[in-house]
């Protein structure tokens, strides 16, 4: 193992594009994490920073820039129906158990074949519209015109679906720069608001029934899902 953390640590590559695709995956985690953050009040700070962790770890380990997602079932439901966190942690610790024990033991391969695709589908169908029903939501209390606006988030998308084209573009950086320039020009004193401290740990202790909850509205769903998309 540790030949190989060697061996990624030499290949690895600090190009313009590299740190493009590194942003890239941030489309889908930063929305999921910021509104679980948002609806549940879950500290935002500790979820980027364990993501943060176990992101360089896995690519120490597997030499792939391996994105430690959130799972999105359970983040979907978390959003839309407004679970608790200790609701979450059980979700969360219940589902990866079940997709640990069965990777360590071989049978998921087999569990994957069990399970009828119409199902996984009708799942990812569910947790798509959850999802797009709240961001709808969301863009409700938006203003059509204006820096902060629908219009703006149009010509964005139409400018980043143009510059595909172009290969070596390095598109998610630029799109990631253009949101923190809006951002500072619409609230400049955010600037004076950044300042760092050591965050603030706290066990969560799930009780009886939200490990129920957890495990009929989050993990239930999410295992289906993480066989389709990982295994």
């Amino acid at each position: 193992m540790l030949n190989d953390i060697k061996t990624n640590i030499h290949a690895m590559r600090f190009t313009l594009m590299e740190f493009s695709g590194g942003l890239g995956d941030l489309g889908t985690f930063i929305p999921l994490v910021a509104g679980i953050s948002i609806v549940t009040g879950m500290d935002l700070g500790i979820i980027l920073i364990f993501a943060g962790i176990f992101n360089i770890l896995t690519g120490l380990l597997f030499g792939q820039p391996i994105p430690v997602q959130p799972m999105k079932a359970i983040a979907a439901v978390a959003i839309a129906e407004q679970l608790l966190p200790s609701e979450i942690a059980a979700a969360g610790l219940i589902a990866g158990g079940i997709v640990f024990v069965l990777g360590s033991s071989g049978l998921i391969t087999k569990v994957e074949h069990l399970i009828p695709k119409p199902i996984i589908r009708g799942i990812q169908l569910g947790v798509g519209l959850k999802l797009a029903l709240k961001g709808i939501s969301f863009i409700s209390e938006m203003p059509i015109i204006g820096l902060n606006s629908v219009t703006t988030a149009i010509i964005i998308g139409i400018g980043i679906l143009m510059l595909k084209k172009l290969k070596k573009f390095p598109t998610a950086l630029l799109l990631f720069g253009s949101g923190l320039v809006i951002l500072f020009l619409l609230t400049p004193e955010t600037l004076s608001q950044i300042h760092f401290s050591l965050p603030t740990f706290s066990i969560i202790m799930p009780t009886a029934e939200n490990w129920l909850t957890g495990f009929t509205r989050g993990a239930l769903p999410q295992i289906p899902l993480t066989l389709l998309n990982s295994v």
